[in-house]
């Protein structure tokens, strides 16, 4: 099983499973993933989902406490895998394998490339937006960002049921937090 494939099975099993628990929101903690020479990042301090050498998967449950504000399922996935050798990043590439990896697993995705993100030091690094259509007909929004170094690709994505600025932000933090190890 390819670790995009994994990755659409976890975020599947959060986004539309039906036992959906709460989170607290906290401050940053570290995490790290140690597959393919690992790298450390600092993430919300939300519930963990799963935790393997690859992929880290946090969620924030839904908090209805503020009805003029409530806080929407919040689902944070952080991977790393091998990356691109070539310069320039095919970018198109890399959304094709996401879109094609989620479809294998019964979702309908669409992802479309975004901006260049020339905050995130270090890496080659670009935002794609999307939505997720689950089996059950549920949509969710999509922000991702793809760093590319050192033959490596580092995901930092937010799914949830409304992904706007706030949402953005959070992937933005992590993804500048992102260190690869050695």
């Amino acid at each position: 099983m390819s670790l995009l494939t994994s990755l659409f099975i976890s975020i599947s099993l959060v986004i539309f499973g039906a036992n959906i628990s709460l989170a607290q929101d906290g401050a940053y903690q570290e995490q790290s993933l140690e597959a393919y020479g690992g790298a450390k990042f600092k993430a919300p301090s939300w519930r963990s989902v799963r935790k393997d050498k690859a992929v880290v998967v946090l969620e924030r449950g839904p908090d209805f406490s503020d009805p003029k504000a409530p806080t929407p399922l919040n689902v944070l996935v952080v991977s790393i895998e091998d990356g691109p050798s070539a310069t320039p990043v095919a970018w198109e590439k890399i959304r094709d394998n996401i879109v094609a990896a989620a479809s294998r697993n019964g979702r309908a995705l669409t992802l479309e490339a975004g901006e260049i993100a020339t905050d995130v030091t270090g890496f080659e690094a670009r935002w794609f937006s999307g939505e997720f259509t689950g089996s059950n007909g549920k949509k969710v929004g999509m922000a991702l960002l793809a760093l590319v170094k050192a033959k490596r690709l580092v995901t930092v994505g937010l799914v949830s049921e409304r992904v706007g600025a706030p949402e953005k932000g959070i992937v933005g933090e992590v993804a500048r937090s992102v260190r690869l190890g050695p």
